[in-house]
């Protein structure tokens, strides 16, 4: 049986499939090497991080948080509760 000739479509969607394993590889290799670092020098992990620099950002109020990370407020304010008890934040 001969398989249909791709379309323009099929080579995009193909292109952009191998680009997004591609850039999920980078994303993982980036964090197994920050990771480690964070916790050794600051005692937080890869979320509160991220809470820290959305809060550099500009996002200050939990709600701005949770909107800007996609998290319940109820976990933004965990996690702002943990980074404060490492004396990263002030509350």
């Amino acid at each position: 049986m001969n398989k249909p000739p791709s379309t323009d479509r099929d080579k995009l969607t193909e292109q952009a499939a191998l680009y997004l394993r591609a850039f999920r590889q980078l994303h993982m290799d980036f964090a197994r090497q920050l990771e480690p670092i964070l916790a050794e020098q600051y005692g937080i992990d890869m979320r509160l991080y991220f809470i820290i620099r959305n809060i550099e950002m500009g996002a200050i109020h939990p709600g701005a948080l949770s909107k800007a990370l996609l998290l319940p407020n109820s976990v933004i304010t965990r996690h702002l509760d943990q980074i404060a008890e490492r004396g990263l934040l002030e509350r």
